[in-house]
């Protein structure tokens, strides 16, 4: 909960990723399987025009829609979505690292004046995404 409050602070408070200031908010929805959290990225994005990055560690997969619950592809031509189906399941090192060095598509939605909003249940990948917590093995190597 402590996160949550921190990051919808940082939100209203109109700060991007990592405390950088931003014109636009990031929305950011955080929640346990089942409460609704999709359909409301989906409303959001609808109603403010902007774009939803998946934060869930297993709808990266690809060819997993049942078993994660991933948003139909009509859904998805509704509001253009990221960060979904473009792992190989049969990867088995695909990390929370992995996750945040690809996540560059929020940037790219803040380049072109739009509102990320990142949707998932997967906290550590909300968390790599909204502060510099993660150490790379180069960086834990020279402490």
């Amino acid at each position: 909960m402590a996160a949550a409050a921190a990051a919808a602070r940082a939100v209203s408070a109109g700060h991007g990723l990592r405390g950088v200031q931003r014109a636009l908010p990031l929305v950011v929805i955080l929640g346990a399987t089942g409460t609704g959290k999709s359909t409301l990225a989906l409303q959001l994005g609808q109603r403010l025009g902007g774009e939803i990055v998946s934060a869930d560690s297993m709808q990266v997969y690809e060819g997993l829609d049942i078993i994660t619950n991933k948003v139909s592809t009509q859904e998805q031509r509704l509001c253009q979505h990221h960060m979904i189906s473009f792992v190989d399941p049969l990867v088995t090192n695909y990390t929370v690292t992995d996750f945040r060095n690809k996540a560059t598509a929020i940037e790219d939605i803040f380049a072109r004046h739009k509102i990320p909003i990142v949707v998932g249940g997967t906290n550590y990948y909300i968390e790599s995404l909204l502060w510099k917590v993660l150490i790379s093995a180069k960086e834990f190597a020279s402490v």
